[in-house]
């Protein structure tokens, strides 16, 4: 069971123009995912004749996740009472905060291992636990690796914003308990990487339940931007593609 920090068991209702923002919000949350499945195909049919085309594919992601910080800044100007605390933007806080922040370093730590395991087995030509239609999108030069961690810091910061940020408060603001609007929130979360396929909408499901009961026992973001960048930093950046066996000497038979 969720604790919810003080902050946001007290979000104010909101107006006309303050649900107007939200829907526009998932408005966009819906464009973004049908153009990121179609990007995700163009980019799979240019990048091996087009050296520039991940690097293309990364600055208009970037710019994309930076379109959703906008409603968020709206939604504190149009909605009285609103507070930047009743968005997630504050330190940790709340009465378990201490217990939270220990689970946060702990899976600190585990992204931390998982990851060097995992880019040990892919240098060794091993598979390591991530899709292969998300192969095309691991950088290779060192332009494509600077664009993966503005990706990853973008996704980190943009996406709690929205999805943890404001979904969650916006639930609350209609009167749904907390852990329905994390729940609600989460759904959309994951139908938001519909170009991962089922199973990858699924995980990525599952993972914003995790950024939830970060983020509702201590009323900040801070913890869920960190995880989610580190998480997708482990998978562009810390674990390359997985190596090509090289191919078996063969021998000329002497008759």
């Amino acid at each position: 069971m969720f604790t919810v920090a003080p902050d946001l068991s007290m979000v104010p209702r909101f107006g006309v123009a303050g649900w107007t923002i939200v829907l526009v919000a998932i408005g966009y949350l819906v464009v973004l995912t049908l153009r990121g499945r179609r990007a995700l195909l163009m980019l799979q049919a240019a990048r091996p004749a087009d050296p520039a085309a991940l690097v293309t594919f990364y600055r208009r992601n970037v710019t994309r996740k930076i379109g959703l910080l906008p409603p968020v800044a709206l939604l504190l100007l149009v909605v009285p009472g609103l507070r930047p605390a009743h968005l997630g933007l504050a330190w940790p806080h709340g009465p378990s905060a201490g217990a939270t922040l220990g689970h946060f370093a702990y899976f600190v730590v585990v992204i931390l291992i998982t990851g060097l395991w995992w880019r040990r087995s892919a240098r060794r030509g091993e598979p390591v636990p991530r899709p292969r239609r998300l192969e095309i999108l691991v950088p290779a030069t060192g332009a494509e690796r600077r664009w993966a961690w503005a990706v990853s810091i973008s996704a980190g910061i943009c996406e709690e914003l929205v999805f943890r940020g404001l979904l969650i408060t916006a639930g609350i603001a209609a009167g749904w308990p907390p852990i329905v609007a994390a729940l609600a929130s989460s759904v959309l979360f994951g139908m938001a990487h519909l170009y991962q396929g089922w199973l990858g909408m699924l995980l990525t499901g599952a993972l914003g339940m995790a950024m939830a009961y970060f983020y509702l026992p201590t009323g900040s973001l801070l913890i869920p931007i960190v995880l989610h960048t580190l998480i997708d930093l482990r998978g562009l950046v810390m674990v390359p593609a997985v190596a090509t066996p090289p191919e078996p000497v063969q021998r000329d038979s002497v008759n």
